[in-house]
């Protein structure tokens, strides 16, 4: 793993601590603006229809026409603003937790007036933020898709290598996003790396975000749920940073370049000054030397 200049973290870690912050703010802001609660005639509280309401459909086909099976579904109805609707709720096969919920109206047409679901009392089974508990598992998650792009980050991208064709990083993607059967053959795929590998599952795991993110994002715009809206929106936000700030945390710099000071020139040039104005150093004393031998002349020259 490559080491983090301490310079590289602090752009991600600012940009993250900001968008903690602004989460914060929405989610007071939120609570403080409620207004919807789980009391109205349309609200599971109620005890089921049994009988048609006037000038509606029966129960029997009003579920029918909510989710084509009325085995497993509750159905309420009242007058709202002075014409009936009803309320149509799925539960599970032990009929313990709603799986979904629709607002209908008495031909059995879905309403998308968020407003009069609201006032129907249905909304909380509608929307998909509607408490304070939401909020908390928003902001845990808002924290996770930051740490995850703070781990992609800080990986890097591996060197460049030849090797077979599988080994490709967009094939390896591919399988960490199928589930079950696409792990285990990325877990025991031969000539590839474990960093590439743990690059890969990161990489899946941001792009099943986004999709479960998209997902979120596009039924709380059909609904209209200004809650999901503000909540899943700034975890998309967090993914955005995940994704582009993050990447370059791994990447090195290059050092910056040193600049001289401001009289730095001054002072070199007057230390090349001191150095030509001091004295040459003394020669040592005659009578501290020796004397240098001297070799007798060659016999050859000597006469």
């Amino acid at each position: 793993m490559r080491h983090t200049p301490p310079v590289r973290k602090r752009p991600y870690l600012v940009v993250a601590a900001a968008l903690l912050g602004v989460y914060v703010l929405a989610a007071i802001a939120l609570l403080a603006t409620k207004d919807f609660d789980d009391r109205g005639p349309l609200s599971l509280n109620q005890p089921a229809l049994t009988e048609p309401l006037e000038g509606a459909l029966a129960p029997s086909d009003v579920a029918l026409r909510c989710f084509g099976d009325a085995k497993t579904v509750k159905v309420v109805g009242g007058m709202v603003r002075g014409r009936p609707y009803h309320a149509c709720y799925k539960y599970d096969d032990d009929e313990e937790s709603v799986l979904d919920a629709k607002v209908v109206d008495g031909q059995g047409f879905t309403v998308d007036d968020a407003g009069l679901v609201k006032e129907s009392g249905a909304w909380p089974w509608i929307a998909t933020v509607d408490n304070a508990t939401d909020l908390v598992f928003g902001a845990v998650g808002l924290g996770v898709i930051l740490w995850m792009g703070w781990m992609y980050g800080r990986r890097g991208r591996p060197p460049e290598q030849s090797g077979p064709w599988w080994s490709q990083p967009w094939l390896l993607v591919v399988l960490a996003l199928i589930p079950l059967l696409g792990w285990v053959i990325l877990a025991v795929l031969p000539g590839v790396g474990r960093r590439r590998k743990a690059r890969a599952a990161l990489q899946a795991v941001l792009a099943f975000t986004g999709f479960i993110l998209f997902a979120f994002l596009s039924d709380s715009a059909t609904i209209g749920d200004t809650w999901g809206l503000v909540v899943n929106g700034l975890l998309a936000a967090g993914l955005a940073v995940a994704l582009v700030a993050a990447a370059p945390c791994a990447r090195r710099r290059r050092p910056p370049c040193r600049r001289p000071r401001p009289g730095r020139r001054h002072r070199n040039r007057l230390s090349r000054w001191a150095h030509r104005r001091r004295p040459p150093p003394k020669s040592p004393s005659p009578s501290t030397c020796r004397a240098r031998p001297t070799c007798p002349p060659s016999p050859r020259w000597a006469a």
